[in-house]
Formats: structure tokens, C-alpha cells, sequence
């Protein structure tokens, strides 16, 4: 029989690697804000239908949660169409209107003084150490049916997102897509409202992929290794909130995931520091390139690039010259010294610079 602490990482650890992949095609189509209002939009949802009920079953919770979902979308698309917002500013409105609405419900619920209703407060930061068995296993199969819905129309979506006068010859129905598409991120999102809770919920979706992003450019690498983000920001928030006390999983969750964000930033192929370290190489290889070619600047009408010249000549021209210049390209190989004072190229130096011109032309 698996323990309690093992079934909570299994869940979290898949449901992170579900946040990676959906999120990757939510943050390739740049849709963050969108998810950050489908889950904001969730909350009136969750209050309004305890306050009816007074209910705190997970399935009734998350009724009501994916029906304010599917009432927000549909505000969304209507005022998309009918006005002439932009539509960030509508997933605003939309954002900020719902978490109203949910608080003043709240509001009201503690008024009432209703049994179990500091049930509703752990969904704001999410709270899976107080999952029950049932709850992840519903956890579970939610994050599963996103994986194998990915898969299914992952190719479709695709065609959607990349090529969309491919997608229109091969006559794919964008709209079902779409709203296939809409329904796995719900259903991730509302998955997620006990383990990360309301408020990170698009942090999860969002910084594995755009991590992922930083390594990879292919879609299907860069959805894989977001997975892999995704598992591994979840495990590790939750094992640390395990083992000490008084911090939360939910928020330790996406601090992992930032972090991850964080570091791919800076390390990847293409991240901060590599392209620091880069840039400073190439403008080491410009100074070398510059010092050297003045050997041949004297040589104009020499036939002998070898010949040897005077260190007051060499500073006559250009930036200055420092002892240590000389002796780390006399370490590399590529000029001598035949006798005080006189510097002269070697064959290597010289195939150095021809490499360079080479190059040029």
C-alpha cells in the first residue's frame, strides 16, 4: 500500500509534468494571461456553488468551478467580437471582475458562519498535503486525460499554431480544436486548485514551458523537457514543504518553477551569461585579430610576413600595447622573439590571420 506522502508527489509530479506540456502551447500562442484569468475566473465559481450547497465535495467544488470557467470564456469571445478592446485588456476585466465577485461571495460565506467553509481559503495557495486519497486519484486521471488529449490532437493544433493555410487545406475544424484545447486547460486548471491553488495556477503553466523554451526550439523537445520542468518544480516544493515546517507547497512549488525559469535564462545555449561569455571571447579574439595583423601592416611592400619588428614600432599605431599582450600570444603560439625588443610572427600566427580574412571575404 503506497504511503500518503508518496501518493501526494505522484500526483503532484505528474500533474507538474501536465502543467509543462499544455502550458507549452499557451505559451507559444502567448496565451499566460488568458490562463491566469480561466483560473482567476474559476473562484466565484467554487463560492458561489458552496454557498448554494454547502458542500465541500471536490466534484461539487469543481462544478462550479469549470461552469464560471466556461461562462468567463464565453464573455471573453463575446466582447473580442463586439468590442473594439484589445484583447489583454478584456482578459484583465475579465480577470480582476471574477476574483471580485469570488471574494465578495467569500465574503458572504463568512458571514454565515457556514460549517467547513475554511475549505474555500485553501484554494487561493493551494494545499495538497491535505488532499485525500479520492482527490488524487481524480488529480490523477485529470492530468492523464490532458496527456493523452495532447497527444490525440497535439499534430491538429499544431497545424493550427504554426501553419494555418495548412491547416485550412487539410481542412482541419479550427473552432473544435480550439475548444478541445480550451477544455484541456480548464481541466488542468481546475486540477491544480488544490495544489497550487487559484492565484499560482498560471505560473505553473507558464514558466516550465518558457524554460523549456530557452533549450529548445523544436515543439515536441521543448514540450517534453517542460514536462520534465514542470515534475521536477512540483516534486521538489513538495518535498521541502514536507520536511519543514510552516512553508506552503503551493507557493514553494512555483518558486522551484521560477527558479528553473530563472536558470535556464542564464545558462542556456542562448542565455544571459553564455552570451556574456560569448560577446567577451569575441572581443578577445578582435584584440588578437587587431595586434597581429599590425606584423603585416609594416610588410606592405615585403615579401617576408616573418620579419621581425621593433616593440616601439608595433605601439606606434593603434590602441596601446601591454607586455602581457605580447607574452599571452607568445604562449598561444603565434608571434616570438628573436631578440630584445623585436617581435615576429610564426607560421601559426600567420595562418590565424589568414583563417580570419578568409573568413571576411
Amino acid at each position: 500500500m503506497i504511503n500518503h506522502l508518496a501518493l501526494i508527489m505522484l500526483t503532484t509530479g505528474l500533474f507538474g509534468a501536465a502543467c509543462g506540456i499544455i502550458g507549452s502551447w499557451l505559451f507559444l500562442e502567448r496565451k499566460s494571461l488568458f490562463a491566469d484569468t480561466i483560473a482567476h475566473a474559476t473562484f466565484p465559481g467554487i463560492t458561489l456553488i458552496f454557498l448554494i450547497t454547502h458542500n465541500k465535495n471536490f466534484y461539487i467544488l469543481m462544478l462550479g468551478a469549470f461552469l464560471s470557467s466556461i461562462i468567463s470564456a464565453y464573455f471573453i469571445k463575446k466582447l473580442t467580437i463586439t468590442t473594439t478592446l484589445k484583447k489583454d485588456t478584456i482578459l484583465g476585466i475579465i480577470l480582476a471582475t471574477s476574483f471580485s465577485i469570488g471574494t465578495i461571495i467569500l465574503s458572504k460565506i463568512q458571514q454565515l458562519n457556514i460549517i467547513n467553509s475554511g475549505i474555500i481559503t485553501k484554494y487561493f495557495l493551494g494545499n495538497p498535503a491535505t488532499m485525500l486519497e479520492q482527490e488524487c486519484l481524480i488529480i490523477i486521471a485529470m492530468s492523464c486525460i490532458a496527456l493523452i488529449m495532447f497527444v490525440i490532437f497535439k499534430n491538429s493544433y499544431n497545424s493550427i499554431l504554426f501553419d494555418p493555410i495548412l491547416s485550412k487545406m487539410l481542412t482541419i475544424n479550427t473552432k473544435l480544436i480550439s475548444a478541445i484545447i480550451f477544455g484541456i486547460t480548464t481541466l488542468i486548471i481546475i486540477a491544480g486548485m488544490q495544489i497550487v491553488g487559484i492565484i499560482l495556477m498560471s505560473s505553473l503553466l507558464i514558466n516550465p514551458a518558457a524554460a523549456a523554451y530557452q533549450w529548445s526550439k523544436n515543439f515536441n523537445s521543448m514540450a517534453l523537457l517542460a514536462g520534465v520542468f514542470g515534475l521536477t518544480a512540483t516534486i521538489s516544493g513538495i518535498y521541502i514543504s514536507s520536511n519543514f515546517y510552516h512553508i506552503p507547497p503551493g507557493p514553494m512549488i512555483v518558486i522551484f518553477a521560477t527558479t528553473i525559469t530563472c536558470l535556464s535564462l542564464l545558462i542556456s545555449p542562448d542565455g544571459i551569461l553564455i552570451e556574456w561569455y560569448k560577446d567577451k571571447k569575441k572581443l578577445k579574439e578582435l584584440d588578437k585579430i587587431q595586434l597581429l595583423s599590425r606584423f603585416l601592416l609594416f610588410n606592405e611592400a615585403k615579401t617576408d610576413p616573418y620579419y621581425a619588428h621593433s616593440i616601439v614600432t608595433l605601439k606606434a599605431i593603434g590602441k596601446p600595447i601591454k607586455s602581457q599582450q605580447l607574452l599571452k600570444l607568445q604562449k598561444d603560439g603565434y608571434i616570438y622573439s628573436p631578440q630584445k625588443n623585436y617581435w615576429a610572427l610564426t607560421e601559426q600566427g600567420l595562418l590565424f590571420l589568414k583563417k580570419y580574412n578568409k573568413e571576411l571575404l
